[in-house]
């Protein structure tokens, strides 16, 4: 190999432009690094490669519990609201057997609850059950027009989360 007068900005200029030929290590890497190991340049890509494989595995794992909130939170509503329209059901039902019942009540199950607002009558004889649903911090409400009782119950209209009125 040639030796070449020191130069103050020898280690800037390429190998190729001073007149050395590159090896093969220096066309596959496209230069030649002065004064630094090939386990070295190894090692940094090494450590490179696994950082981007930790970053992808880290999002991977983080959309993966974002996704699981998700259904989480999806089933949660689902269940305050089957608890709404349970509450109403139940408003019904006692309204049938007791015409005299004014709601006002609240029932209780496992993951979670349903009030039942107080039964507003509105202009002929029509009546307005409100009822809301709770899982955790889930809710869900369900307000029912009820245009006749019997023989028959009628319902004019079964909104689901719908804002009910004050009593």
């Amino acid at each position: 190999m040639r030796r070449y007068v020191a130069h103050p900005w020898q280690h800037c200029i390429h190998p190729h432009l001073m007149g050395e030929t590159l090896g093969w290590k220096e066309k596959i890497w496209g230069a030649k690094m002065l004064g630094v190991k090939d386990g070295f340049v190894f090692l940094l890509g090494v450590l490179a490669v696994g950082t981007i494989a930790a970053a992808a595995a880290a999002s991977l794992l983080l959309l993966g519990g974002a996704a699981q909130q998700t259904a989480l939170s999806m089933e949660e509503s689902a269940q305050a609201m089957e608890y709404a329209q349970s509450c109403i059901e139940h408003g019904l039902m006692e309204l049938r057997t007791d015409q005299a019942y004014a709601g006002d009540e609240k029932l209780s199950w496992d993951r979670g609850t349903c009030t039942l607002k107080p039964i507003k009558e509105l202009q002929e004889g029509n009546l307005t059950l409100c009822a809301e649903g709770r899982v955790n911090h889930a809710v869900r409400r369900v307000r029912v027009e009820v245009l006749r009782l019997f023989p028959d119950v009628q319902i004019g209209n079964w909104t689901k989360d719908a804002s009910c009125p004050a009593p």
